[in-house]
């Protein structure tokens, strides 16, 4: 009596978790068909039992698939797993997973389906923010680059990340040594008040915050009066002195030049604080997504080295200039005596040493070209990323250094300039490595008493 129940029981057990599973499991004939079909099976294609029994699997599927190819394959190797798209009739596709297992018993195939539509719609869409993500990055960066002037730069980051994460408020706070700090750039909706210039003491930003800032901390507040935030009630008060629901906070960490320790040794470049990133939502609290604040992170990374290039060309020009107060002095008492002249010879000899120490140091191409567009000076760079050394390269053509169709490309730039304009532009260049890079180019015509010299 119990060795009749037990199969019976078993039975009516697989028969349940047949009905009631979630899984669409279905049995198919040699040729498709289904024989048998739970629940699920319906729900995927829409249709009741009645019209789904004795229907053949292959109707159903997309015309792109190789219904007979697959079909081999799976009595070649007795299962199968892989996913085909489905046309319902009601019109839609669904993309299904599907798991296939032969003979459960003859001519009785187990076929199990997993609608994965909303899988797939969810990875397409998390690939179009990506592709968002980039486009967005690389316009404002290019923004951000097409000034030299810091002024600007800042002024430029703070009005483009406003604008495309539709913030109310986003500006930028200068940290100084001493912890007391200062908006230098600001992009406010004219219905909130602005806080461009205004300065804050030490408490506003203590020490701990500026070492876990500078560690490349980041501080997202979808509501600063919720007890998650945790923030500090002085602050609370503080942020609704300037109508702040939601914050969303980057560090703009700034790398310090590398130097040579009393060992010898060089040191790498280290990140410093140099100030902050911050969105303000004033109307309404606001939940930062994922892609808003790794968009303010890059847009802060690339802040940062956008600091470090423009303090680089400031120390540049002071160097250039100080160099050519040096040279207009020393040409000033050249018809004096000659051991006047011999002095201002070796002044010179100096300076050029010490601008070519310069211009070798920087990671870019500096040049001189005379009018007939052949170099007459050039950095170590030019070793460095087209594998052409100094003596190689002076005296040569722009031609010859580039080749013919790069210099086609570029041959209207130049001839721009040595008709007394500065020009900028960018374009495509194989360096030593054979790969392209984007590369940013200025001309800037030297109108001196030496005739047609243009820096490149």
């Amino acid at each position: 009596m119990q060795s009749a129940e037990k199969p019976q029981r078993l039975e009516s057990l697989l028969k349940a978790g047949f009905e009631r599973s979630f899984e669409a499991i279905a049995i198919v004939g040699d040729n498709g068909q289904f024989i048998e079909v739970n629940p699920a099976v319906c729900d995927l294609f829409g249709l009741a039992r009645e019209e789904l029994i004795n229907h053949s699997i292959i109707n159903f599927l997309k015309l792109d698939l190789n219904c007979e190819q697959a079909w081999h394959l799976f009595w070649e190797r007795g299962q199968e797993i892989g996913e085909v798209q489905l046309l319902c009739p009601n019109g839609t596709t669904r993309a299904v997973e599907y798991t296939s297992v032969i003979d459960l018993s003859p001519g009785n195939h187990l076929l199990i389906l997993r609608d994965i539509t909303k899988r797939r719609q969810a990875a397409k869409e998390e690939l179009q923010r990506q592709h968002q993500r980039v486009e967005l990055f690389s316009e404002v960066t290019l923004k951000i680059r097409q000034s030299l002037q810091l002024k600007e730069i800042l002024q430029t980051a703070v009005t483009e990340v406003q604008r495309i994460l539709r913030a109310d408020r986003v500006l930028i706070y200068q940290v100084f040594a001493n912890g007391t700090g200062k908006i230098i750039s600001e992009a406010t909706l004219p219905t909130y008040p602005a806080i461009l210039d205004v300065e804050f003491p030490e408490e506003v930003f203590p020490a701990e915050y500026r070492e876990l800032y500078g560690q490349g901390r980041t501080q997202a507040y979808a509501d600063v009066h919720s007890p998650d935030a945790a923030l500090a009630e002085c602050l609370v008060e503080f942020l609704d002195e300037w109508h702040v629901k939601a914050k969303l906070v980057v560090p703009i960490l700034q790398s310090l030049n590398s130097y040579t320790n009393s060992q010898n040794r060089r040191v790498k470049p280290q990140n410093q604080l140099w100030g902050l990133l911050i969105a303000h939502q004033c109307q309404a609290a606001r939940p930062w997504s994922e892609f808003e604040v790794e968009l303010m992170q890059q847009l802060a990374d690339q802040i940062g080295i956008a600091l470090s290039q423009a303090q680089l060309l400031e120390n540049l020009e002071e160097m250039v200039a100080e160099r050519t107060a040096e040279l207009r002095k020393v040409n000033s008492n050249l018809q004096q005596e000659i051991n006047d002249r011999l002095q201002a010879e070796e002044a010179l000899r100096r300076s050029e040493e010490q601008l070519r120490l310069i211009t070798n140091a920087l990671p870019v191409l500096i040049a001189y070209i005379d009018k007939e567009q052949r170099y007459r000076f050039n950095n170590q760079a030019y070793k460095t990323w087209l594998g052409l050394s100094p003596l190689e390269v002076s005296g040569s053509h722009l031609q010859k250094v580039h080749g013919k169709k790069v210099y086609q490309q570029i041959r209207v730039h130049v001839e721009a300039a040595l008709s007394g304009r500065t020009v900028t532009y960018e374009h495509e260049m194989t360096l030593k490595d054979r790969r392209t890079h984007s590369v940013s180019v200025t001309y800037i015509p030297h109108l001196s008493e030496e005739e047609g010299l243009v820096k490149e």
